[in-house]
C-alpha cells in the first residue's frame, strides 16, 4: 500500500512518517506491533482493508560527495530529492537545497556537479552505484523510518471459510517478520560490502539539531487535536 492510501485510510500513519520522528525500525516496529500499530489497523479495517502484516520499507538517509562534518555544514549543499514536497519541505528546514531529480538520473547529476548529496536508502544507494560518487553516508540521519503493510479487502477476508482465514492471517504475520529478518540480514550484508569498497559510514557531531530545525514541520499536527498525542508520544519514545 502507498503513502498516498496509507494517509487516506489511517490517518495516523502521516504522523508516523513525519521526518526524524521514527530513529530507526526497532522503534518503529514496537509502535507497530503495540497499541499504536492497533489503532491503526482499526482504522484501515473500518474502510475495508485487512493488514496481514507489517513490513520494513527502508530508512531513507543522506550521502554526500564532501564529508558534512555536522548538521550546520548542510547549508547551501545542493541535495537530490524524488518530486515529493515533503522531503522539499524537509531538506529546505535542515537549510539545504532540494533538487528534484529523476532516480536514473542521479549518478548523472553527481558527475556534473548538479548535486553534492542525495538521500535514499542504503540498498538503493548500493545498488545503483551513488556510493562511487558519494562515498560518506550518515548514520544518524535517518530523516523517514518508512514501513509498508500486507493488506487484503476484508470482505474477500470475511467470505472464507474460518480455518482457511485464520491459516491466512498466521501466514501475513510470519512473511512479516520473515521480511523483518531478512531485511536486516540484507542491510548488514550490503554495510560490509559498502565499507570494502571504501564507503565512510559517519554521525552528525550534533544531531539533536535535525529535530529542532525540522519543527515547523510539524506544528499542524501538533495544532491537530487528532494527531497531536500520537506526534508527542512519539516524540517521547524516540530511541
Amino acid at each position: 500500500m502507498n503513502r498516498g492510501r496509507f494517509s487516506r485510510v489511517a490517518p495516523m500513519a502521516t504522523v508516523m512518517r513525519l521526518p526524524f520522528i521514527l530513529s530507526n525500525a526497532r522503534q518503529m516496529f514496537t509502535m507497530l506491533d503495540g497499541d499504536i500499530g492497533k489503532q491503526m489497523e482499526t482504522q484501515m479495517a473500518a474502510s475495508g482493508i485487512v493488514v496481514l502484516g507489517w513490513y520494513d520499507g527502508a530508512t531513507r538517509t543522506m550521502y554526500s560527495r564532501k564529508k558534512l562534518d555536522s548538521v550546520a555544514a548542510l547549508k547551501d549543499v545542493k541535495i537530490r530529492i524524488p518530486a515529493r514536497q515533503d522531503l522539499s519541505d524537509l531538506i529546505s528546514s535542515l537549510g539545504g537545497v532540494p533538487q528534484q531529480i529523476d532516480y536514473k538520473e542521479v549518478n548523472a547529476a553527481f558527475d556534473s556537479g548538479r548535486i553534492d548529496a542525495a538521500e535514499n536508502d542504503l540498498l538503493s544507494y548500493e545498488t545503483e552505484g551513488h556510493y562511487k560518487r558519494a562515498p560518506y553516508y550518515y548514520l544518524n540521519n535517518n530523516h523517514i523510518v518508512q514501513f509498508e503493510a500486507l493488506v487484503v479487502p476484508k470482505k474477500w477476508l470475511d467470505s472464507l471459510p474460518a480455518a482457511q482465514r485464520d491459516a491466512l492471517i498466521a501466514a501475513g504475520r510470519e512473511s512479516a517478520l520473515a521480511n523483518r529478518n531478512t531485511w536486516v540480514e540484507r542491510m548488514d550484508k550490503a554495510r560490509t560490502r559498502l565499507e570494502k569498497e571504501g564507503v565512510r559510514f559517519v554521525e552528525y557531531s550534533n544531531s539533536g539539531v535535525l529535530l529542532a530545525r525540522a519543527a515547523a514541520l510539524y506544528k499542524p499536527y501538533m495544532q491537530d487535536p487528532k494527531t497531536r498525542d500520537l506526534l508527542v508520544s512519539l516524540m517521547t519514545n524516540r530511541m
